[in-house]
């Protein structure tokens, strides 16, 4: 199945992320927990700081490229592929409306 070169390119920014937050994840693993941080050595404990640090701005920086949005419409695309090429499977029921916000469930 392909959702086009919008969607290939979505998937290639999405594999570079994981491929970038996965050691950080790993090393900042201590800042789950208070307990964490405090069996954790002086080092493990630097590293996991930092790792945290560097976490918060990859995050930042796949914000501000719109990353999330990519990866939804890549859904919908990939999507919209597969109802057309099945005849009598309704062609509208990938356009959904955008969830509520939290508060309208307050």
């Amino acid at each position: 199945m392909d959702g086009g070169a919008a969607a290939r390119d979505a998937a290639e920014a999405g594999r570079a992320l994981a491929e970038r937050l996965e050691p950080l994840l790993a090393d900042a693993a201590p800042c789950g927990t208070y307990r964490e941080m405090l069996r954790a050595g002086p080092g493990q404990r630097r590293r996991a700081r930092s790792s945290a640090t560097r976490l918060r701005k990859e995050l930042d920086a796949a914000a501000r490229t719109g990353l999330a949005d990519r990866f939804a419409q890549a859904s919908v695309d990939l999507l919209r592929v597969r109802t057309a090429t099945r005849p009598g499977w309704p062609q509208g029921w990938t356009s959904m409306p955008a969830p509520r916000s939290t508060a309208a469930y307050s």
